[in-house]
């Protein structure tokens, strides 16, 4: 179900963003049908088995990152994605609509939402544990 604050947000982004958020939020929708949406930290977050993916200007307006929180299991399948000095997430960035080709975004989507699963039902944090001997 759609949340309020995140009808807010897209439509406060330029033009070119909304529509691009508004294709994103869509296929979302229709590739994962149990994902949940909702409205933290001020963004727009989706749930799938956990805290899944956001999007974000990361304060410039002129572009909309659509970041995974397992991110970084997907880099070397995806090169399009960036860590930027992340541990875990990894986004993929869109100044325009010419960087959006929905195809690709669905793909990395359904990757995504594969290796959130997985992780989940294997019992993975997201960050490893420190080990009995202390490093």
């Amino acid at each position: 179900m759609y949340h309020k604050d995140v009808d807010n947000y897209i439509d406060n982004l330029p033009n070119d963003l909304q529509e691009i958020a508004e294709a994103i939020r869509d296929i979302l929708w229709r590739t994962i049908p149990d994902i949940q949406e909702t409205f933290s930290f001020k963004i727009p977050f989706y749930k799938y088995y956990g805290m899944f993916c956001y999007l974000t200007t990361l304060g410039k307006q002129n572009q909309l990152h659509l970041s995974f929180l397992r991110g970084k299991d997907l880099v070397d399948l995806y090169p399009q994605l960036q860590q930027k000095g992340r541990a875990m997430a990894a986004s993929v960035c869109f100044r325009s609509k010419k960087d959006f080709n929905k195809s690709d975004i669905q793909a990395l989507i359904i990757a995504a939402a594969f290796r959130q699963k997985e992780a989940h039902e294997q019992g993975e944090g997201f960050l490893k544990k420190k080990s009995n001997t202390g490093f």
